[in-house]
């Protein structure tokens, strides 16, 4: 068993125990069939209204979005049926994020608990298990919500009835105020089911009800500790992806200076330069307007994000030993201002179909890397999110969730089975059977009951 100290200490482990090769695994598969299908279906709905997959492809690549045309990046129409298919994509991405978070908060908790050898395919058959408590709580909260805020629709047409609307609702102000309060704080607790539902299910495998119960209770008496420990989590995550995706960056620097150098000694670098600059528009780009719109909010982070760019920029861009390989952030520069999602990067036309798949693959091995980075950022709030829960529940209910006996992660002791030498049975002796001995009863005396003898009538004289 992990020694916790059951206070906001234990918040500061989530990046060293979400940095696992099993946990980022769990997202990173997850991530990559859900982007494939999310693929499958957009680029579906972007042919039935009528664009051509190629002129698509060359544009959006892995990450086709309907929304984008409304900011100007392409020119491609979308019918409804295709926003349908995007929503659909969408959902699903979010239900598998769902479903690993609480695959990596089970390996999480039994990893507390001392069970360090739980696997991954023990994760996914709890999962398997108890899919519809994890999926069915936050849909449950938000279609309270929507009866109640259907209820108070109803109440304000009743309202409108003359004279009589008017009284009664008057004289149900109370109740309707009080259903108001109790109105905020279940989108409160909506919005806090999306972080520990899965949590809780792993940790105490309760079904619906009795999560939203937890979900209430926890946020009624530790509200101001969920609050506190969930900033703690959110800017120590921050941190750690933000140095994991720079050392990410930098390994691809350090490979693209080896093909860079290595061509320059033989031939040119013009061709290593644009495949890779092919390869790094397969990549989404942020553009700069939404972050000009984030720094009028922020303007505490203007030099944040100007510091941000630079290491970017000496990251990815440069002169002498520097130079090659495009930004990856370009919307970071505060010169940079675009409206595109996406790179427009000349490529020659001359270009054989060998540096096509070259920068394919490239471009694809970039796209992975990403997801192996947004995977660590998921495994770090996964791990942070059971570590929260475990702590509260503590200091809630004085329960100790580390000490709780799970039989299902727990393997049946076979003993082993001694096999006995053939050599050893012909040396030993048989048996001599034991014949039964008859059992001797011996008769008590019994004494001898005497009957008397009946005494001749005396006969009669004539």
């Amino acid at each position: 068993m992990v020694p916790l100290h059951f206070n906001f200490k234990d918040v500061f482990r989530a990046p060293k125990l979400g940095f696992s090769a099993k946990k980022i695994w769990i997202h990173f598969t997850a991530f990559f069939y859900s982007l494939l299908i999310y693929n499958i279906l957009v680029y579906l709905g972007g042919v039935l209204s009528g664009n051509k997959f190629l002129d698509m492809w060359r544009v959006m690549h892995f990450f086709p979005c309907p929304l984008s045309s409304a900011f100007k990046s392409h020119a491609f129409s979308w019918t409804w049926y295709a926003d349908i298919l995007f929503w659909v994509g969408i959902a699903l991405i979010a239900i598998l994020w769902f479903l690993a978070s609480a695959a990596v908060a089970k390996v999480t908790i039994e990893q507390l608990r001392g069970n360090d050898f739980f696997s991954r395919k023990e994760a996914w058959t709890f999962v398997r298990k108890h899919w519809r408590s994890i999926i069915s709580t936050p849909i449950a909260l938000v279609v309270l919500m929507i009866i109640l805020f259907i209820g108070g629709m109803i109440v304000g047409a009743w309202q409108c009835i003359p004279y009589v609307g008017e009284l009664t609702t008057s004289l149900l102000t109370i109740p309707i105020f009080v259903v108001a309060i109790f109105f905020v704080f279940l989108v409160v607790v909506t919005l806090s089911s999306f972080l520990l539902t899965p949590a809780i299910v792993s940790c105490t495998k309760n079904d619906t009800f009795e999560t939203s119960f937890e979900l209430f209770s926890t946020m009624s008496s530790q509200s101001w500790r969920l609050v506190t420990y969930e900033i703690i989590l959110v800017v120590i995550r921050a941190a750690a992806t933000w140095l994991f995706a720079l050392a990410t960056i930098l390994g691809v620097r350090v490979m693209f200076n080896a093909y860079y150098w290595s061509a320059k000694l033989f031939s040119t670098t013009d061709k290593v330069e644009q495949v890779f600059a092919y390869a790094a528009g397969y990549l989404p780009n942020i553009p700069a307007l939404w972050l000009s719109k984030v720094k009028a909010l922020f303007p505490w982070l203007n030099l944040t994000f100007d510091r941000l760019g630079d290491i970017m920029a000496w990251c990815t861009t440069g002169t002498g030993i520097f130079k090659g390989l495009p930004n990856l952030i370009m919307g970071l520069e505060s010169d940079y201002v675009s409206l595109n999602f996406f790179y427009q990067v000349e490529i020659p036309v001359d270009w054989s179909w060998a540096y096509w798949i070259s920068g394919f693959i490239v471009g694809l091995a970039f796209t992975l890397a990403m997801l192996f980075v947004i995977s660590y950022s998921c495994s770090v709030n996964s791990v942070g999110q059971t570590i929260v829960y475990t702590v509260l529940r503590k200091k809630k209910d004085d329960e100790n969730l580390l000490e709780f006996f799970d039989e299902e992660s727990q393997e049946p002791i076979i003993p082993p089975v001694e096999e006995v030498k053939p050599e050893e049975k012909a040396e030993e002796k048989p048996k001599k059977k034991k014949t039964p001995t008859k059992k001797t009863t011996v008769r008590k005396p019994t004494a001898k009951k005497t009957t008397a003898k009946a005494k001749p009538r005396p006969k009669k004289r004539k």
